[in-house]
């Protein structure tokens, strides 16, 4: 499918006063006739409506519907790959690798059997970071795969846990806010209560603390320090959104992460596919990771593993560029989006109302309400013009922040412009 990125000047007064004007982003007329607002699915033969479209043909907006802008869910990515499509793999037959799977050690001192898709995945994952320059070589000698980052979150708390708690002492996962708040619910999967919690306290005793930095931070994307100062048990950087397009001028950790996560979800925008890795130096919490996620889920699927692979192979093809196209090709509409965040709140705006504090470029716009009256519910305020987003009370922050997502698609995010600058 082929999309068009169409400039419109906005329709409400206050907009066409300022003479402004955004990028409203639809989707073409596809084959399945859904008439530039959804996409339509031949495994359901179907047209998947944008948010706020309805209709068998999605022909039909509901005016008084809110957009959902709540999940980071990267559907901006889905027009790339639509453009480039991959060749047909092997999983579309039904005779694909029916059995179970059984090497989710196979990286970690046991020899895959013979005719393993790992290795293959290993060594496309280390060409990718070597092309990439966003892993330090000796962080690649021990990989571990999951279910997403997610699991993989939950598996390097169980790791870090494991190895380190000392009898009778109580374990703390620790993140600075603004943190993404996955890290606060994974403390209370991996142990017991009594056994590992949750804080924000950076004045605990580094030997009881697991703390993860994310690199960079969601929702701000800054580079971050460890508050700890790598004295903590473990160091977890969590670097699903360290890739080019998404930080251009990212640096390596000053530190050396005992562990570092990545996902498909943040790289290529396959979130439904469930597929992250983590790398580490450390073979033996290697080990414990792949411990958790063989119990937890028995690890992604041979047909998540194998769609990862013709990602990769078309990232690492012809010396990366592949890759490089990729990065430059979701850079420029990032770029787009967030210009026309920046005409309407940021420091290219005149208003006053709203602060926008994130790093440009990234996944996530992190934006304070500045007046004393609608500081106390800023995510009320953009419900106010019919946007759900994300209250900075998710992240650790006060009520007078709210995170904007950047990466939906190109009809929602349409709106989502059209109706910010109903409010400055």
């Amino acid at each position: 499918l082929q999309f068009l990125y169409l400039i419109a000047m906005g329709t409400t007064m206050r907009a066409a006063a300022a003479g402004l004007a955004w990028a409203c982003c639809v989707y073409a007329v596809d084959a399945g006739g859904c008439n530039g607002n959804g996409r339509f699915r031949d495994d359901v033969a179907q047209c998947e409506c944008a948010s706020c479209f309805y209709g068998e043909h999605c022909e039909a907006f509901n005016t008084s519907c809110a957009i959902d802008d709540l999940k980071g869910n990267p559907l901006l990515h889905e027009e790339y790959w639509a453009a480039h499509p991959l060749p047909t793999v092997a999983a579309d037959t039904l005779s694909y690798r029916t059995g179970y799977q059984w090497d989710l050690a196979a990286l970690h001192g046991v020899p895959p059997r013979q005719g393993s898709l790992l290795p293959a995945l290993n060594a496309s994952i280390t060409r990718l970071h070597t092309l990439v320059g966003n892993v330090r070589p000796r962080q690649l000698q021990n990989l571990v795969l999951g279910c997403g980052c997610t699991e993989l979150i939950d598996a390097a708390i169980y790791a870090c846990a494991k190895r380190h708690r000392r009898p009778g002492r109580k374990m703390f996962v620790y993140a600075r806010a603004p943190y993404y708040g996955g890290y606060a619910s994974a403390s209370t999967l991996a142990l017991a209560e009594d056994e590992l919690g949750f804080t924000t306290d950076a004045t605990l005793d580094p030997a009881d603390v697991i703390e993860f930095v994310t690199y960079p931070n969601n929702p701000t994307n800054e580079g971050r320090s460890p508050s700890y100062g790598g004295r903590a048990a473990c160091t977890v950087y969590d670097s699903v959104y360290m890739w080019p397009d998404l930080w251009a001028n990212f640096t390596l950790p000053q530190m050396q992460p005992q562990i570092q996560l990545f996902s498909m979800s943040k790289l290529s925008g396959h979130a439904g596919t469930r597929f992250g890795w983590g790398v580490t130096e450390d073979a033996g919490l290697a080990a414990l990771m792949a411990q958790y996620v063989k119990v937890s889920s028995r690890g992604p699927s041979v047909d998540a593993q194998l769609k990862v692979l013709s990602v990769l192979d078309h990232y690492n093809r012809d010396g990366g560029k592949g890759l490089s196209g990729f990065f430059q090709w979701i850079h420029g509409k990032l770029a787009a989006r967030w210009g026309v965040l920046n005409g309407l709140i940021g420091s290219g705006s005149r208003q006053t109302r709203f602060t926008q504090l994130a790093e440009p470029h990234g996944f996530y716009a992190w934006v304070r309400c500045e007046v004393p009256a609608e500081a106390g519910d800023c995510a009320g305020v953009f419900a106010g013009a019919g946007v759900e987003v994300t209250p900075g009370g998710k992240f650790g922050a006060g009520a007078e922040y709210v995170r904007l997502e950047m990466v939906q698609n190109d009809v929602l995010f349409s709106l989502l412009a059209e109706r910010v600058a109903t409010l400055v």
